[in-house]
């Protein structure tokens, strides 16, 4: 049998076809702009813009990367990126973060904690230090924050709006509680009929890295805040210390508030928010499940036509006094077409004047049925 040889001619042709293709492969796979999906590493506390937007590597002018020129090339680079840190470092901007606008987006600063007397802390800071601004904006969905200290930025620390969904602030995972306190704001914010879905999870909000107090802690609004949208959640938090409420949702379609500790440190001990525990207002219709409500002025409060489950939840020791009446301080249920349902709570120890465990006061409704529970 005699073999078939192709002639020479061929056999460079196909070569050199071979060889294009390796070429264009290789070029492709080194455009950033093509690829997606990178890890970005940031290495320099700085506040550098990306040198080259686009290009899917993040390196600015001087060669580092920078917090700010990894959100940059996030944004720009098709695909889902990830930002993380090679040490611990504190971050100051001194104007604004770009706002983040590539959907599944994850900024992870899980990996460097540190043991501080014996308790896990978050080792990357992001500090305002009073600049104007939020501290990072997701108009994104299918995002994630996770283990970061975000302190003193004028507005909310965070911020979820327009339509962004399926985000998660915080996690179960190691070290992916974030803690967000001292922002002259709201700590949390989702705001907008967009805003579906996004779930706040596990973090501290208002109290030091320890989950005890500090000196000038909290937030100087509420801790975490729901304006529209539906289902957010709201679950697994510390919220306490802030100089409004704990926790709110105003005009939600749905919602879930369950699971937290809201007035108090890590420890039990009082640590409360300056109002209320759970503030519902605008004819929001959440579900309030779970949580131990303990040492504001107010556990919960319905209010503006709003109608909320309020199930299986620890309300004790809240002290309105310096309210107006009614000054019970467990739960009130007050405004034109409010209205709650009420199962399986326990109720107890909170102010006596004016109906220390549930009162119902103006035209609302007494659909503010209890089914059972202690008050």
């Amino acid at each position: 049998m005699v073999a078939y040889r192709f002639p020479r001619i061929f056999a460079l042709l196909l070569s050199s076809l071979v060889l294009a293709g390796l070429m264009v492969a290789f070029i492709l796979i080194s455009s950033g702009s093509a690829a997606g999906e990178e890890i970005f590493i940031v290495n320099s506390s700085g506040d550098s813009a990306d040198s080259s937007m686009g290009d899917c590597a993040c390196v600015t002018s001087g060669g580092d990367c920078t917090l700010r020129a990894a959100i940059q090339e996030a944004n720009a680079c098709s695909g889902g990126q990830t930002i993380r840190f090679n040490s611990s470092m504190t971050i100051v901007p001194a104007t604004a973060l770009p706002v983040i606008t590539g959907d599944y987006t994850v900024i992870d600063g899980s990996n460097q904690w540190y043991d501080w007397s014996g308790t896990m802390v978050p080792g990357v800071t992001l500090d305002g230090e009073s600049l104007d601004a939020y501290g990072l904006t997701f108009n994104a969905s299918h995002c994630a924050i996770y283990g970061l200290y975000i302190i003193n930025f004028g507005q909310a620390g965070i911020l979820v709006s327009n339509v962004a969904e399926d985000n998660h602030i915080g996690g179960e995972g190691e070290n992916q509680r974030n803690v967000v306190t001292k922002n002259a704001h709201n700590g949390i914010l989702i705001h907008g009929a967009g805003a579906k879905n996004n779930v706040v999870s596990s973090n501290y909000v208002g109290t030091n890295v320890k989950g005890y107090y500090e000196l000038d802690g909290g937030n100087g609004y509420h801790g975490v805040s729901v304006w529209y949208g539906e289902g957010n959640v709201i679950t697994d938090n510390l919220i306490a210390s802030n100089k409004w409420s704990g926790a709110t949702m105003d005009g939600v379609d749905s919602g879930i508030i369950a699971n937290n500790r809201i007035g108090m440190d890590i420890g039990g001990g009082s640590l409360p928010n300056s109002y209320y525990g759970v503030h519902i207002s605008n004819m929001a219709k959440p579900q309030i499940i779970g949580n131990e409500i303990a040492f504001n002025k107010r556990g919960i409060l319905v209010t503006g036509g709003s109608q909320a489950i309020i199930d299986g939840n620890q309300i004790y020791q809240n002290n309105a006094t310096s309210l107006d009446a009614p000054d019970g301080g467990g739960v009130l249920i007050t405004g034109t077409l409010s209205q709650a349902n009420l199962y399986q709570n326990t109720i107890y120890e909170n102010t006596a004047l004016y109906g220390g465990g549930v009162a119902v006061e103006d035209s609302a409704l007494l659909a503010a049925m209890l089914h059972s529970g202690e008050a």
